[in-house]
Formats: structure tokens, C-alpha cells, sequence
């Protein structure tokens, strides 16, 4: 077996195992079990992009701040509400900002440090904490379910349709291996499933479906292209390599985490 067959059948193999936890995860309806699951996930991924922004042994107590501004922002999200989430987040980037004061760093490359270390409060826990709101709103998991479907089934789309074919590049700086035509086959993907699953779950109106299905696939494009750009500037393939065929946990959900806040802007005014 080839290194292509090999990371495909592997890709496919996490697949098989991680689809199946994460719907025991969303149908138990257990709120600290899906909690707990952010938790986790959100801590690998701040794990895996401090790794990329402050590598090496000598900058192991700058990824340990980050980590742990980056939990307690999801923890406050969790206990406390979107009511004191943006005062906790203000509150925290100030010790991110004023770490370096503290912290002996290079004058010269304080600003890249710091907007880094801030970063890590957005990307991924402030993003991610949009999924404890969407989980208390009516029929969530269904609508966590159809946006889920909606990025994956553009990521599989993406990938076959890049794969079959794919001749003009997307965007060859950031990600050599990106086609146009397989960004349109991860489109088409996305709004078939959209249409599938609402047929059967009659969530919206038709067009309201396909304009939302539409929005997600771009926006996870978007988040797929940013993630490569900060791969790109750290000089690595893969943000980490937690799943097996995929890379890291931040590989595998970065369209999620530009995609899961246009579904809560949805869900409260649509």
C-alpha cells in the first residue's frame, strides 16, 4: 500500500471511529458531557496553534498562559453565560497584553508575540464557545448536526472533486493542493446534504437552507485557508498529528470554528 492509500485509509479509519463518539456526545442530550467535550477540544486545539506561534522548550511557560486564559474563557462561557463572556474576554486579553511587560521577550519581537498570545483567545475559544450558546437554543442539536454535515460534506466534496477534477488552482500561496473546481464540488456537496437533511428534519424554509448551507461552506473554506496561512508562517504540514489521516484537531475543524458563528447569528435572528 502506497503513503496515499495508506493516509487515506486512515483518514477514513478516524472517521469511522470519532462519527459515531461524537453522536453518542450530541443524542445523550448530557450538557456536561458536551461541555466537557469542548473542553477537550478546544484545549488540543490552542494546544496545537501555541505550538505553531511559540515553538520550542524555551517558550513552554508562554503556551501554558495561553492554554490557561484560553480554558478559563471557556469555562466562563460555560458557567456563566454570553452575559459575562465579553467582560471575562476583555479582562483576559489585558493579562495577554501585559504579559510581555512581565515576561523577559526580545523588544523586537514583542508585537508578533503578543498579538499572537492574544490570538489564542479567539482562535479557538472564542470561536468555540458559540457552540454553548447554540446548545441551549431550541432544537440545537439538530441545528449543530446540519452545520456539522454542512462543513464535512464540503471538506469530502472538496476533497473527490479536487482530486477528480481538479485543474486551476485556488490559491497556490497558501495551499498548493486547492482547486476551484474542487472548492465548487465541496459547494454542491454542502447544499445537497443541506437539502437532504432538511427534508427530513424540516428545520427552515428552502431558500433560507440553501443560502445558510451556502454561507457555512464558505466561511469553512475561508477558515480551512486561514489555518493553512498560519501553518504556512510556522513552516509546518500539519497543526498537530492527534488524528491519524487527518493531522491535528485544529486540521480537522477549522472550517468549523468560522462557520459555527454565522449559525448562532442565524438561529437569533432568523
Amino acid at each position: 500500500m502506497n503513503s496515499l492509500s495508506s493516509d487515506h485509509a486512515k483518514r477514513w479509519l478516524t472517521v469511522i471511529v470519532l462519527v459515531p463518539l461524537l453522536l453518542v456526545i450530541l443524542f445523550s442530550g448530557y450538557s456536561p458531557l458536551f461541555f466537557a467535550f469542548l473542553l477537550l477540544v478546544s484545549g488540543l486545539c490552542q494546544r496545537e496553534y501555541l505550538n505553531m506561534a511559540f515553538p520550542g522548550s524555551e517558550q513552554t511557560i508562554i503556551r501554558m498562559v495561553g492554554i490557561a486564559l484560553g480554558t478559563t474563557l471557556m469555562l466562563v462561557a460555560i458557567f456563566n453565560g454570553p452575559e459575562h463572556l465579553w467582560s471575562t474576554f476583555g479582562a483576559l486579553s489585558v493579562i495577554a497584553f501585559s504579559f510581555f511587560v512581565v515576561y523577559r521577550v526580545e523588544i523586537e519581537q514583542a508585537l508578533n508575540k503578543t498579538a499572537c498570545l492574544a490570538l489564542s483567545l479567539i482562535y479557538p475559544p472564542l470561536l468555540l464557545s458559540n457552540f454553548v450558546f447554540i446548545w441551549r437554543e431550541h432544537d440545537s442539536l439538530l441545528w449543530i448536526l446540519f452545520m456539522l454535515g454542512v462543513v464535512f460534506a464540503g471538506d469530502t466534496g472538496a476533497f473527490y472533486a479536487g482530486r477528480t477534477f481538479g485543474r486551476h488552482k485556488l490559491h497556490p500561496r497558501l495551499s498548493p493542493k486547492k482547486t476551484i473546481e474542487g472548492s465548487l464540488g465541496g459547494l454542491l456537496l454542502s447544499v445537497i446534504f443541506a437539502l437532504v437533511f432538511n427534508a427530513g428534519a424540516g428545520l427552515a424554509p428552502w431558500s433560507h437552507t440553501i443560502t445558510l448551507a451556502v454561507i457555512l461552506n464558505v466561511l469553512g473554506q475561508a477558515g480551512d485557508l486561514f489555518e493553512s496561512l498560519l501553518k504556512r508562517s510556522a513552516g509546518v504540514k500539519d497543526s498537530g498529528s492527534t488524528l491519524p489521516g487527518h493531522g491535528g484537531m485544529l486540521d480537522r475543524i477549522d472550517g468549523v470554528l468560522f462557520a459555527v458563528p454565522a449559525l448562532r447569528i442565524f438561529l437569533e435572528h432568523f
